[in-house]
Parts: structure tokens; sequence; C-alpha cells
């Protein structure tokens, strides 16, 4: 049975190393270190071994491979890039004091990170919208509920207009408020 594992290059105070795991077995048990990704994953499939053969003689369960199994996420992607572009993400990482590994790992890491905090934008955004929009509905209502007088027509209009000045698109006249129409 083919379990996906996850592989980290890991740099702690007791250096550089690699660590690779079976999360569906269990993250902390179907660990294991290496100073290589392949040492790590070789590593690994020795505990594979050694602890699944200690589940059966102890009659546990364990866990199929979820159905995605097959594609074979490893951590470790082929990834083809240009040499111009390989010669500037390895000037940038030794800039930066890392390998290469790690920078184009956390380039990767902050892009899908920018992508998930431009989505949570865009839905705060829509949120926002809908909450002015429900705003302008009640002072809609708020107008309507106004006792007409000689002058509250004049007064009404010339506060909107102020508003305008201040809020491009907010309507000048009780007409444009209720039509929706802009300034």
């Amino acid at each position: 049975m083919k379990y996906p594992v996850e592989l980290k290059e890991v740099s702690d105070d007791s250096g550089d190393y690699w660590v690779a795991s079976i999360p569906v077995l269990g993250r902390h048990s179907f660990r294991a270190f290496g100073d290589t990704a392949a040492e790590a994953l070789e590593e690994l499939e020795s505990v594979r071994r050694a602890l699944i053969e200690d589940i059966y003689e102890h009659d546990g369960v364990i866990p199929l491979p979820p159905d995605d199994a097959d594609t074979d996420h490893n951590g470790v992607p082929g990834l083809r890039i240009s040499r111009s572009l390989h010669a500037i993400a390895a000037r940038r990482a030794q800039e930066e004091g890392v390998s290469l590994n790690r920078y184009l790992t956390e380039l990767i890491a902050s892009g899908i990170g920018r992508d998930a905090t431009v989505r949570m934008l865009e839905n705060r955004i829509i949120e926002l919208t809908r909450g002015v929009k429900t705003l302008s509905q009640s002072m809609a209502g708020v107008f309507y509920q106004m006792e007409p007088t000689p002058n509250a027509g004049k007064q009404t209009d010339d506060h909107l207009a102020a508003y305008a000045d201040r809020a491009p698109g907010w309507p000048t006249s009780r007409n444009a408020f209720w039509k929706g129409k802009a300034a």
C-alpha cells in the first residue's frame, strides 16, 4: 500500500536535516530523519515496515491510504526551470544565506499565502459591499418616513449633496437616492 509522505527540510540549533513522515499513519510515530531527502525517505520506509509489522502482531487496525494516494506528493517535485531563472534564484538564495531548495520553498509558500490573503480580502470586500447596500436600504426607509415640511425637501437635498462631496457616487437628492442614481 502506498501512503502519502510529507518531506520537509529543517534548520534548527542541531543543524540542517530532512524529516519524512506518513501523516495518515501518525505524523509523530511514522517519522524519520536524514541528512538528505533520500536518506530520510529510506529511513522512513524502514520505520514504516517495522511499525506496521508491530501493529499486525498486536491485531491493530491500519488505515487504508486515501484515494488520492496514487498522486506522488512526496515533497520532492520534479521542477524544471530555465538556466537564467535558476541562476537568479541561486544568487538570491546565496544572498539570503539559505539553500536554493529552502529559498524556492519559501518563495512558493509566500506566493500561496499571498493568494490566500487576496482571496480573504476579496471576500471581506464583498461582505462590506453587502453591508453598505443594506445600510443604504435602511437609510432609504428613513427618508421615506420623514414628514414633509415646507423646507424638508431642500434641506434633505442639501444634506445629500454635502455627502456627495465627501463620498463620490453618493446620490445628491432624494429622487436620485430613490432611483439609485449617483452624483
